[in-house]
């Protein structure tokens, strides 16, 4: 564990970020679902690739990315953006996040200590056991449904 900035971030070593060499991917894993597509016929996200990823075509006309904003994609202000919304979120213990009644409006911070915490959620969540290699800084973004209509931002951190 290390504590940054009064946040607890898990630090996770394994050989992916050797692979990675510390890199972020912005891009979905389209080239690897697609892939898996061939291979299984299921693809690694089941009926996403089908439903979702199968319709991403090249564009029919030219797009100058240069016109777009790039300045929230870069690190120093991606990772500012990351501590901002950590700290706008509601803390929730592991304890209490079967009991908590979560806001929509809000988002919420789940802070895990053990690996064994962190399957439990990645249960509740549906969440699989590699994501935690594919985290941010430690920090895994998900949107859980609360009800039918809604849906609530989660971090587990």
């Amino acid at each position: 564990m290390e504590v940054n900035n009064g946040f607890c971030m898990l630090t996770v070593k394994c050989s992916f970020f050797k692979v990675r060499g510390d890199r972020s991917c912005l891009r979905p894993e389209t080239s690897r679902t697609a892939h898996n597509m061939k291979l299984a016929g299921k693809g690694s996200s089941g009926g996403l690739c089908k439903a979702f990823l199968s319709n991403i075509a090249v564009s029919s006309t030219a797009v100058d990315f240069s016109l777009s904003p790039y300045e929230n994609m870069l690190k120093m202000n991606y990772d500012r953006e990351l501590q901002q919304t950590l700290r706008d979120s509601v803390p929730v213990g592991f304890a209490a996040v079967n009991s908590t009644y979560f806001d929509p409006s809000k988002s919420y911070r789940v802070m895990f200590s053990s690996t064994n915490e962190w399957f439990i959620l990645g249960q509740q969540s549906s969440i699989m056991g590699g994501m935690q290699c594919r985290t941010y800084c430690g920090v895994v973004p998900l949107m859980c449904q609360i009800s039918v209509y809604s849906l609530c931002r989660v971090i587990l951190t």
